[in-house]
C-alpha cells in the first residue's frame, strides 16, 4: 500500500504540476481527451509514440493530437509563482532581521565583557 506524505506547503498545487515531468508547468497545454500538460513534456511523448495520450496509453479519438494552450491553469501559475516569490522575499527580509538582532545581541554581550 502506498504511503502518501501530505504536501509541503511550499508545493504548487498538484493541478499546476505536469503529470509527465512532475514539475511545476510553465506552457500549461491541453490535450484532445481535455487533459493538461507542460508542453515540452506532451510534446516528446507524442514524438515517442505518436497518437497515444501518455497519461491513458491509448490511442487519441481519430488520432487528434492538438494541443490548446489552457489559459486558466496558465493564469494559476503566474499567481503560484507571484505568490511564492512574494513568500520567499518576506521569508528573506525576516532572516535578515533576525541575523541583525543576533549581531546586536552579540556586540552587546561583547560591550559588557
Amino acid at each position: 500500500m502506498a504511503t502518501h506524505l501530505p504536501p509541503d506547503d511550499h508545493d504548487p498545487p498538484e493541478a499546476l504540476v505536469c503529470p509527465i515531468s512532475l514539475e511545476l508547468m510553465r506552457e500549461a497545454v491541453m490535450d484532445a481527451n481535455g487533459h493538461t500538460f507542460e508542453r515540452a513534456s506532451i510534446e516528446n511523448a507524442l514524438r515517442k509514440k505518436p497518437g497515444v495520450s501518455p497519461l491513458t496509453n491509448k490511442r487519441y479519438p481519430g488520432g487528434e493530437t492538438t494541443l490548446t494552450p489552457n489559459f486558466a491553469v496558465q493564469h494559476m501559475i503566474r499567481e503560484h509563482l507571484k505568490k511564492e516569490g512574494e513568500r520567499r522575499e518576506e521569508e528573506a527580509a525576516g532572516a535578515k532581521v533576525e541575523q541583525e538582532r543576533r549581531q546586536a545581541e552579540a556586540r552587546t554581550a561583547l560591550a559588557r565583557a
